[in-house]
């Protein structure tokens, strides 16, 4: 944790696969982000769900051909 001009800033820093990402709590909006680089130096911000909230697939991506498909 770190803390700056008197807000209180919570991430966790972590690699996967040698990807970098970073999970930063925004306590002005009371949720979780899991930023991860872009190649074009951008950061991309992902909101993390909340599974007490429930959770409903939107986005269903085939995999293969006739593979199974992957909830997104």
């Amino acid at each position: 944790m770190a803390s700056s001009e008197g807000t209180e800033e919570q991430q966790v820093r972590f690699d996967v696969n040698g990807q970098s990402y970073v999970l930063n709590f925004n306590p002005k909006e009371g949720r979780w982000y899991l930023l991860t680089p872009l190649s074009d130096g951008s950061v991309k911000a992902i909101p993390v769900l909340d599974d007490a909230a429930g959770f409903t697939p939107t986005i269903v991506v085939p995999v293969g051909e006739e593979g199974p498909a992957v909830v997104n």
